[in-house]
This record gives structure tokens, sequence and C-alpha cells, in this order.
């Protein structure tokens, strides 16, 4: 247990406050999440491996136990963006959570059409992980 009673898990080191919130589900249309719960595997049609679910972000204000998520219809699609962004202070970019489980530090110049693709569960875009991968995008933990 880190100082104020958050586990460690629940953090980035990279984020000053040991009782904030460093992660955050996705909510929204088209999103992860729904405003009461989250989305059946069958929902999420662009496929579990290109859908982001949760996201890292340096928001300050939200106490860890604080049932708080990122709105995606308010949030910025650009890496770092302030506090309504996904966002880290973490030098290889802020982590995120794919609906598979895997997760990657996404690249700060990720552009933002592409990050909203990885974002909505049916907006039907050919985005490969892999490909993304390849090309500096994403990042492995």
């Amino acid at each position: 247990m880190q100082p104020h009673g958050m586990p460690y898990p629940y953090r980035c080191e990279y984020n000053f406050a040991d009782h904030n919130a460093s992660y955050l589900m996705l909510v929204g249309n088209n999103a992860f999440g729904k405003p009461q719960g989250w989305r059946t595997q069958s929902e999420i049609v662009d496929g579990l491996d290109s859908t982001i679910a949760v996201a890292e972000t340096i928001r300050s204000n939200i106490h860890w136990l604080s049932p708080v998520d990122l709105d995606v219809a308010t949030m910025s699609f650009t890496v770092n963006d302030g506090p309504n962004s996904i966002s880290s202070r973490h030098p290889r970019g802020p982590a995120v959570l794919f609906c598979d489980g895997e997760v990657f530090r996404l690249n700060p110049s990720i552009d933002p059409d592409t990050l909203k693709a990885l974002v909505t569960i049916d907006g039907g875009e050919n985005i490969s992980r892999d490909q993304l991968l390849d090309i500096g995008l994403l990042v492995s933990p």
C-alpha cells in the first residue's frame, strides 16, 4: 500500500498525487463503458484487440475510490492535451488497456483520428494493433 491507502497497481509512478486516480474507464456512446456499466463482448464489433477500455489520465481531482470515468463525448483526442485527455507524465506515454486485456503505452504523437478509432466499439475503422506497434504508435509496456 502507498501513502493515503491507494495500492500501487492503481497509479502511475510518474503521476504525483498518491490518492488520485491514474486510470479511468472510457465511457459514452460507442465507447467501452456505458453510463451504467460496460458493454458485452458482442457489442464491441471493432474487435477486442483494437478497442481501448481504460486509459491513463493526469487528472488531479479524482480520488481513487470515486466512481468517475473519462467521458469520450467531452474528452480531447489529442494525447497529453490536459486533464480531459488520455495523458501521462510517463516518458513513454500514457498506458491504455484494450478490451482483450492487453496493456500498451500510447505514443503521444498518435493522431486524433486514429485515437478516436481505437476508442470506438463500432466505428468500422480498419485498425491493426500490430501495425500500430510496428510504426511505434503503440509501445509495449
